[in-house]
């Protein structure tokens, strides 16, 4: 994945932080071995706009809860 895009950059980042893509089969099972954990809902920018909000938002959380072990 090239970072060519603020989405593209967010994804990298958080794949560097340990963050774990789930996929829907899995994330009953996730859940319950992550229970105050984040679910970030992505699909391709182009098709849906808003998926280009995530990064302000994942930094907004990042900002806000700075002493949570994400």
């Amino acid at each position: 994945m090239s970072n060519d895009t603020p989405f593209d950059a967010l994804w990298q980042r958080m794949l560097a932080r340990g963050w774990t893509p789930v996929s829907e089969s899995r994330l009953d099972d996730w859940l319950t071995q992550a229970p105050d954990g984040v679910v970030l809902l992505s699909s391709d920018p182009k098709r849906t706009p808003e998926v280009s909000d995530n990064p302000v938002m994942i930094g907004e959380l990042l900002r806000e809860f700075p002493d949570y072990t994400w």
